[in-house]
């Protein structure tokens, strides 16, 4: 005997719904039209005579209690031992010459006529796996930084007819919100490529790449500045003067001795927090580099030697 509940993948005591949902999944799953492996259309017959039996109250009951389809042979071989179903109920017929139909059912599942222009799970595939059309967006810091607006020309092959194609052009803007980070994705529907006549066009999806700065370089929120100063200004201080991501000019005063790789954090000077609600920013890291002279004169040696301890 046929274990129903379990070609279903359910248990004894699924409710409707289940049923329901294990036959769509199954009967899909086993389409013949769709899965072309050997076993998939005994499957989908079996998945078939499952629901049609455990859908209907009567039938799910008698199932239950005997074990067995009403329409079985084993059924029919109780009727003529005790002369008929006790409950009096003639069960419809569902078989034919081959046992249940399993198309038909699949068609009234799916609300009549083709299965294949009228559910929603034959039309999704359409949309094939590469469906989505990557494009690096290439970004400068400061306007990472600042927010900016970009645009990009893109040209699309689509089809005019069934056979024929053209070129379609168009131009993708969209703004950067400050403080965007590198691998942010941004998606045009349906505007690239179209691969066959009877399905979308691809997705365009840009990827924020950031292009490399050459005094700044970002760590997550903070951002950091490698400032290079003279061996004078490492002891006798100074001011280090540079322009930020912004465009204004910062003045840092550098008191007693910077040594190599100090580090200096401006609080609330970094990047921008696209997230936050109250406008925090990260950290202005700066880290020095002290720059040596590559010879000394005499007269310098002395004079350092007669200062220096």
């Amino acid at each position: 005997m046929v274990d129903y509940y379990n070609v279903l993948g359910l248990k004894a005591n699924a409710s409707k719904d289940d049923i329901k949902k294990a036959y769509r999944k199954m009967a899909l799953k086993y389409h013949p039209d769709k899965n072309k492996t050997p076993e998939a259309e005994k499957k989908f017959k079996e998945v078939a005579e499952a629901y049609a039996i455990l859908s209907d109250d009567e039938k799910k009951k008698y199932y239950d209690v005997h074990g067995c389809s009403p329409d079985s042979d084993e059924a029919r071989a109780n009727m003529n031992a005790f002369g008929g179903m006790q409950s009096g109920r003639r069960f419809t017929k569902t078989w034919s010459s081959g046992g249940i139909d399993p198309n038909e059912i699949f068609r009234q599942f799916f609300g009549g006529g083709d299965p294949f222009q009228q559910n929603e799970f034959f039309q999704q595939p359409q949309k094939k796996q590469n469906s989505v059309q990557q494009q690096i967006a290439k970004v400068s810091l400061e306007e990472l930084f600042q927010g900016s607006h970009k645009k990009f020309k893109i040209k699309s092959r689509i089809f005019k007819n069934s056979n024929e194609t053209i070129v379609d052009e168009k131009i993708l803007q969209f703004d950067i919100k400050a403080g965007w980070k590198d691998g942010t994705k941004i998606t045009f529907d349906n505007s690239g490529d179209q691969i066959h006549p009877s399905v979308p066009r691809n997705d365009i999806q840009f990827v924020i790449q950031t292009v490399k700065h050459p005094f700044f370089e970002r760590d997550g929120d903070d951002v950091i500045y490698k400032a290079t100063i003279s061996l004078k200004k490492a002891l006798c201080g100074g001011v280090l003067e540079f322009e930020h991501l912004d465009g204004t000019t910062k003045k840092l005063p550098l008191r007693g001795i910077t040594t190599h790789n100090t580090k200096r954090i401006l609080q609330n000077e970094g990047m921008p927090i696209s997230k936050s609600r109250r406008n925090e920013r990260g950290n202005l890291i700066i880290i020095f580099n002290v720059e040596f002279p590559e010879e000394l004169s005499d007269e310098h040696k002395n004079v350092l030697q007669s200062l220096l301890p």
